[in-house]
């Protein structure tokens, strides 16, 4: 079964695709977005790709999850990735590397 849908900002019809899937790829570019008003009934608005563009500049709370904490902005993150070393100096936090056959100390004679 074909499946068209149209843009909630333009009109636009989509191509025909086989699935919703199709729609959403990289080639189509189209996007969805739901929500659920206060009734509680659920909302699905299809974008073409154009529309989704402008939506996004426009929305960019939008953008996260629901739930989700939203991106950090630039400049906040920390200053050493997780897992590594501090820049203190100190090894809290610091991992061992695992001894594997490249740091292993050869045989003795």
């Amino acid at each position: 079964m074909r499946e068209k849908q149209t843009c909630i900002a333009c009109g636009k019809s989509s191509p025909e695709t086989e699935t919703n899937y199709t729609l959403i790829s990289a080639q189509f570019g189209w996007r969805l977005t739901r929500f659920r008003k206060p009734d509680g009934t659920i909302v699905i608005e299809w974008r073409c790709a154009d529309c989704w563009e402008d939506y996004k500049k426009h929305n960019p709370a939008a953008l996260t999850k629901p739930g989700a904490s939203p991106p950090k902005p630039s400049g906040t993150l920390p200053a050493t990735p997780p897992g590594s070393a501090p820049s203190s100096g100190s090894a809290v936090g610091a991992q061992q590397r695992p001894k594997t056959l490249s740091n292993r100390p050869g045989p003795r004679r």
